[in-house]
């Protein structure tokens, strides 16, 4: 009975934090950028901010935000 009620409360608590967990809504958009600009763009991107985060410890997610930015992308909803 002690084993059940531990189960449940664990996935409640699981549920409940899956729940909470901010979605992002949109996507990377940058003018006049082609779906392979934008790949090259990513990769460049995510390979910078995981060699950064492992010397610096900052955010993944920010350093790839700014990255995306400095190369003229902005997030957000798509018209």
């Amino acid at each position: 009975m002690k084993k059940t009620i531990v189960i449940i409360f664990l996935v409640a608590t699981v549920l409940m934090i899956w729940g909470c967990e901010p979605k992002a809504e949109g996507s990377w958009t940058r003018p006049q950028g082609s779906v392979a600009d934008f790949q090259k763009d990513r990769e460049e991107c995510i390979n910078q901010a995981t060699k950064e985060t492992k010397e610096t410890k900052e955010n993944f997610d920010l350093l790839v935000s700014k990255c995306m930015q400095s190369k003229e992308y902005y997030f957000g909803k798509n018209p």
